[in-house]
């Protein structure tokens, strides 16, 4: 079973990268890929993408999830809604900080979350 799951997680995600080389020059926004229960997740397959970064938890919410829902204190949260990209850090007690804006894209919020994660957030 390890086994098959293993092939299987090698499997999608070499698709993954090969999608993202071959899909015309533009960027791709599928690249972000994480494990989560054992099971590989692509953004928008559905459920939250958890990327970890220095030992931060970044997750990306999917339309329809909530933050509350998804993640803990010391979680980092990208949301999207019409005006953006928001990130968003959940403290203790279910306490959360964002920025004033939100980023155009999904990139632009993951490299924020992660450089906020290397300042220890």
């Amino acid at each position: 079973m390890m086994l098959h799951r293993a092939i299987e997680c090698k499997f999608l995600l070499m698709m993954t990268v090969i999608t993202c080389v071959y899909d015309a020059g533009k960027p791709c926004k599928n690249a972000h890929v994480a494990l989560r229960g054992g099971v590989l997740n692509n953004k928008g397959s559905g459920m939250a993408t958890i990327v970890r970064h220095r030992g931060v938890r970044i997750v990306a919410l999917e339309s329809g999830e909530q933050l509350a829902g998804v993640c803990g204190e010391g979680d980092i949260g990208i949301l999207e809604d019409a005006q953006g990209w928001w990130v968003k850090f959940v403290g203790a007690d279910g306490e959360v900080d964002c920025y004033g804006e939100p980023f155009p894209s999904y990139e632009q919020a993951l490299w924020t979350a992660k450089a906020a994660a290397e300042f220890g957030v």
